[in-house]
């Protein structure tokens, strides 16, 4: 799918992926970039937000995240992404390339 760049906001105390935005939407379930953020009632889904599953090079799986920051207009992975670079103990100029695996048979 693509390929990205670690910066410095990507790994450190911001907890944080900024994912371009071309990327997001071509990649990524739509999210609302009309709609405010933070709805009181936690029974109604945000819809800035949604979790996305991913599974990495050793098959183990991981819970991102995916949100739209309207004041910002950025599309990050939150939740979840800072265990994954600490997994990994990435840093400033690795690189992190995402894939759609096909489903075999």
């Amino acid at each position: 799918l693509f390929s990205k760049l670690l910066t410095n906001s990507d790994v450190n105390k911001l907890n944080r992926l900024v994912i371009h935005k071309r990327h997001a939407r071509e990649c990524f379930p739509k999210l609302s970039e009309a709609a405010k953020p933070g709805n009181p009632d936690s029974s109604i889904p945000d819809p800035n937000e949604t979790v996305l599953f991913f599974h990495d090079h050793e098959s183990e799986q991981w819970a991102f995240n995916f949100k739209y920051w309207g004041s910002s207009k950025t599309y990050v992975f939150s939740k979840g992404w800072i265990q994954y670079v600490k997994r990994y103990n990435l840093a400033c100029g690795d690189e992190v390339s995402f894939f759609r695996e096909e489903p075999s048979g």
